[in-house]
């Protein structure tokens, strides 16, 4: 039960890390900014 709560935590981060990449690439043409965000979240 701990994981599920863990992970219940976890998920707003994520869709807020999500959301903070749809709008990075929504205003920028330039795919390095984006491959620039997967390498800060990987």
């Amino acid at each position: 039960m701990q994981n599920i709560k863990r992970y219940m935590d976890i998920t707003p981060k994520i869709m807020n890390i999500l959301s903070q990449i749809e709008s990075l690439y929504k205003n920028c043409e330039k795919p390095k900014k984006l491959k620039a965000a997967e390498i800060i979240i990987n």
